[in-house]
């Protein structure tokens, strides 16, 4: 087993070239892709349940799950993590029987946003984008949170140039 850690010259060639190189592929990606609201809207029903469900798997779990489980394991032991593991997937699995059902009585809906403002009006469907960002919000800050204290534990450098460096190559290939 190694038990020193990387130089910090080859820790941040390493990290900023890793940055540069999805950089290279966010933006090439961004060129080639078709920005087509009606192309887009109509491909809502084209994808299958295998399809929607790793990409369910791959939206929710995050930086933050390389914290999460461990540390309930420490605590709570296996029945922690199993519980866990459960609170995680339950919204995914009432997202499969409500969805169905929520397609079948509101086809003409394409998004969640054009349903409320349609059934509750506009005043409530801020609330609920305002209530969406602040998740987001939230979300992010404890990918980044993850992302800074795994960058202190695992190697010598100062984790804030990598982590600010991160936020911005996604701010301009997003």
């Amino acid at each position: 087993m190694l038990s020193s850690m990387l130089p910090k010259g080859v820790t941040y060639v390493l990290i900023y070239t890793t940055l540069l190189f999805f950089l290279v592929i966010g933006l090439y990606a961004g060129k080639k892709s078709r920005n087509d609201l009606n192309l887009f809207i109509k491909s809502i029903y084209t994808q299958g349940l295998l399809s929607l469900s790793l990409n369910f798997v791959a939206a929710s779990s995050g930086a933050s799950l390389f914290v999460s489980l461990p540390q309930i394991g420490t605590i709570a032991g296996v029945f922690g993590v199993l519980v866990f593991s459960f609170a995680c997937a339950i919204p995914i699995i009432v997202f499969g029987f409500i969805g169905p059902i929520f397609r079948k009585h509101n086809s003409y809906n394409w998004s969640m946003s054009s349903f409320i403002t349609e059934r509750f009006g506009l005043y409530l469907n801020i609330m609920y984008c305002l209530i969406c960002i602040f998740f987001m919000l939230l979300y992010m800050v404890g990918e980044v949170a993850t992302l800074y204290s795994s960058l202190g534990l695992l190697t010598s450098i100062n984790p804030l140039p990598p982590t600010i460096v991160l936020c911005v190559v996604t701010t301009i290939y997003s």
